[in-house]
């Protein structure tokens, strides 16, 4: 068994992101922050959530995600990918689809 062996095809595909620096990077490497560049903090999730006026189960599914997925982004159990975080900003008007 090598390492990452262990982790789910999104997990590795999250991993090379971050490995082989996917992304627009800015001044602080965008993570926790809207836009491209990593994984936002589980509380940044909440707060956009809530901005956003959705639930978590009705959060989780515009991204097609379980609600368990959902609920371990905002309490930190698990990071979102930042393909996700992009598609919830997008489809919530949270960032302009053009970026």
């Amino acid at each position: 068994m090598q390492a990452g062996d262990d982790l789910s095809p999104a997990d590795r595909f999250w991993y090379l992101e971050i490995a082989l620096g996917a992304g627009r990077p800015d001044a602080n490497n965008g993570v926790g922050e809207k836009g491209y560049g990593g994984p936002p903090e589980p509380e940044t999730v909440r707060a956009a959530r809530e901005e956003a006026g959705l639930t978590q189960a009705e959060a989780a599914q515009l991204v097609h995600a379980t609600l368990n997925a959902w609920q371990k982004w905002e309490s930190g159990d698990r990071k979102m990918q930042a393909a996700t975080w992009e598609l919830f900003q997008i489809k919530t008007g949270q960032l302009d689809s053009g970026a």
